[in-house]
C-alpha cells in the first residue's frame, strides 16, 4: 500500500501542491516529475507537509515516520500526526519522504516530494562579490587615510627636527661666539699684565 503527500503549504497559507502529479499526457502519476520540482526563494523557506496513507485496514493504527534529506539526519519516530512541519530551511536540494505502518506493523512505500530553495540574495555569489568589493573598497579607504596621516606625522617629526637642529645650530653660534668674546678678553688682560711687568734687569 502507499503513502500519499495530500498536500504542502507555504507556513503562511498557500498551497503550493496539491497532492496529484501528471505526466505530459495530462495522467495522474504517483512519481514526481522533474517540471514539478519546485525551486522556491528563500522567503518561502517554511512549509508544511500534509499526508496519508490507505492500508485496507482500521486507518487509526496508521503510524508515520518522516525525513527530510537535506535537513534531518534519521527518520522520526512513529507517530499518529499527519503533518510535519519545518521553518526557516536553509538554502539547498531537499527530498521530503514520509511512510507509513499499519496495525500489522507493514510499512508501506515512500511518498517523496523534491524541492529546492534558494539562497538569499545577501548569500548569492554576486553578493559575494560586491562583498570582496566593498571590503577592498573600505581597506584601502582605511590604508588611505592612515598614511595620510603617517605622512602628516612624519612631516610634523621632520619640521620638529629641523627646528631643534637650526636651534642647536644657533645655540653652538652663540657658544662660539662668547667664547671667541672670552679668548680675547683673555688675550687683553694678558697684555696688560705684561705691559705692566717691570723691565727684567740685566
Amino acid at each position: 500500500y502507499w503513502t500519499y503527500i495530500r498536500s504542502i503549504n507555504l507556513s503562511e497559507g498557500p498551497k503550493i501542491f496539491g497532492g496529484t502529479y501528471f505526466n505530459e499526457a495530462g495522467l495522474n502519476i504517483l512519481e514526481q516529475p522533474e517540471i514539478l520540482r519546485p525551486t522556491l526563494p528563500f522567503s518561502r523557506n517554511s512549509l508544511v507537509f500534509n499526508y496519508a496513507a490507505q492500508s485496507g485496514e482500521d486507518e487509526s493504527f496508521l503510524r508515520f515516520s518522516y525525513f527530510l534529506e537535506g535537513n534531518d539526519t534519521k527518520w522520526s519516530e512513529w507517530s499518529p500526526e499527519t503533518k510535519k512541519e519545518y521553518t526557516n530551511l536553509h538554502e539547498g536540494k531537499y527530498v521530503f519522504r514520509v511512510k507509513a505502518k499499519n496495525i500489522y506493523n507493514y510499512e508501506s512505500n515512500e511518498a517523496t516530494y523534491e524541492f529546492t530553495i534558494l539562497a538569499p540574495w545577501y548569500r548569492k555569489w554576486w553578493a559575494v562579490i560586491l562583498y570582496i568589493i566593498l571590503a577592498t573598497a573600505i581597506v584601502y579607504v582605511i590604508v588611505k587615510l592612515y598614511t595620510r596621516q603617517l605622512r602628516q606625522i612624519i612631516r610634523e617629526r621632520t619640521a620638529e627636527v629641523v627646528r631643534q637642529k637650526d636651534e642647536i645650530e644657533k645655540q653652538k653660534e652663540e657658544i662660539e661666539h662668547k667664547n671667541n668674546d672670552i679668548m680675547d678678553s683673555i688675550r687683553y688682560a694678558q697684555k696688560i699684565q705684561t705691559a705692566l711687568l717691570p723691565p727684567e734687569q740685566d
